[in-house]
C-alpha cells in the first residue's frame, strides 16, 4: 500500500573479528527496490522518496509493539509524487489507530488524511522571529490545504479541489472501516444503512459520539419524515465524529412513530445527554426541532409533530 509492491527487503548480520562500541555484530539493511535487482546496501542505493516510505513501513510495524504513545513524522513524505503522498497519509493514519501521530508536511495529500490539522506559521517582529501554531477549523483546513496546492492565490476551484481531496480521503476511510466490520463480524456489506453524524454541527457530533462510544447513549429521537426514511430495525450503522471520522457501529433494536408529546421519560433518559433529566430534554429537543421544521423541513413544530424514536446498542 505504499507503492513499493515488488521490493525485496532483507536484514544482513555479520560478526565483526573485534569488539566494538556497537557489540560484534555488523547489520546492513539491504533492498532491491524493482523486479531483477540484486540486493544492495540501503544506504549507498536507495532514493529519498523509497527511503522515506521504508522508514514509514518499518515505524507502521514497530508502532504495534512500542511502548511510546505519541510517534512524530518530520516531512517524511519528502521525495515522493501525489499518488505515493497520499499512500503515506493513509499509513500514518492507519498507525494513529493504535498511537498518537504528529505529523508536519508540507503536502496537501498527508494533511488531508489527519484528524486535527494546525497550522505552523513564522512572523518576524522587531527584527526577531517567532513561530506560532493553532488549530484550523474546517473552512481554513480546506483554504491551508488549497494553498499548498495552488499557493497563496486561492481561487474558488482550488478550495474545491481541496474539499475534493478531503472528502475522499473520508470516503477511504470509511470504506476501510465498513469493511474491516463486515469481514470480522461476517456481516454482509448490504446489512450496513450508512454512516452519519448525530446533532447539527461538528461540536455536537464530537459529543454525542463520545457518549455513544461510551454506552451511555443508546437512544435517538428525530423528526418523522417518510416511511422511506425510517431505520430498519436490525440493521447497522457507522457513527461519526465531528470530522467525519468512524467512532463506533451500532445496530438498531426499536423503531417507534408517536407524537413528541408521548415520548417517554425512559426514552429521554436512554437518550444520555445532559443531566438526563425529561425537563432537560424536553427543552433542548423543542428548540431543536423548532429550528429543524422552520428552517429546514417548511413546517411548524408542535406537540402533536410526529418523531421517530430508536433504540440502539453499541457493538464495535
Amino acid at each position: 500500500d505504499l507503492y513499493m509492491e515488488k521490493a525485496r527487503f532483507s536484514i544482513n548480520f555479520d560478526e565483526t573479528k573485534t569488539f566494538t562500541k556497537k557489540g560484534t555484530d555488523e547489520i546492513v539493511f539491504l533492498i532491491a527496490p524493482n523486479p531483477g535487482e540484486d540486493l544492495m546496501p540501503l544506504v549507498k542505493i536507495v532514493s529519498g522518496g523509497e527511503q522515506s516510505r521504508l522508514i514509514l513501513a518499518l515505524k507502521a510495524i514497530f508502532s504495534r509493539v512500542e511502548p511510546v504513545g505519541t510517534m512524530i513524522f518530520d516531512e517524511i513524505d519528502t521525495g515522493v509524487s501525489g499518488r505515493v503522498s497520499a499512500a503515506i497519509g493513509k499509513k500514518m493514519h492507519s498507525i494513529g489507530h493504535n498511537k498518537q501521530v504528529i505529523a508536519i508536511t508540507h503536502s496537501p495529500q498527508v494533511a488531508a488524511a489527519g484528524d486535527q490539522r494546525y497550522l505552523v506559521a513564522k512572523q518576524v517582529k522587531d527584527g526577531s522571529t517567532f513561530t506560532q501554531i493553532g488549530p484550523l477549523s474546517k473552512e481554513e483546513t480546506i483554504t491551508a490545504i488549497a494553498q499548498m496546492m495552488a499557493g497563496q492565490d486561492v481561487t474558488d476551484a482550488a478550495k474545491k479541489n481541496a474539499a475534493d481531496l478531503i472528502k475522499s480521503i473520508v470516503n477511504f476511510y470509511l470504506f476501510r472501516f465498513s469493511r474491516k466490520f463486515c469481514q470480522k463480524n461476517k456481516i454482509a456489506p448490504n446489512a450496513l444503512e450508512g454512516a452519519y453524524a448525530f446533532g447539527a454541527n461538528s461540536h455536537d457530533a464530537d459529543v454525542l459520539s463520545d457518549l455513544i462510544n461510551r454506552g451511555i447513549k443508546t437512544a435517538t429521537t428525530s423528526i418523522y419524515i417518510s416511511a422511506d426514511d425510517l431505520p430498519v430495525v436490525g440493521m447497522y450503522s457507522i457513527v461519526l465524529d465531528g470530522n467525519n471520522q468512524p467512532v463506533c457501529v451500532i445496530k438498531n433494536e426499536t423503531v417507534e412513530i408517536m407524537p413528541f408529546k408521548n415520548v417517554s421519560e425512559k426514552h429521554a433518559y436512554l437518550e444520555g445527554e445532559g443531566d438526563r433529566s425529561y425537563e432537560s430534554w424536553r427543552k433542548v429537543h423543542e428548540a431543536f426541532f423548532t429550528w429543524e421544521c422552520k428552517e429546514e423541513l417548511g413546517k411548524k413544530f408542535t406537540e402533536d409533530t410526529e418523531v421517530v424514536c430508536e433504540t440502539f446498542t453499541k457493538v464495535c
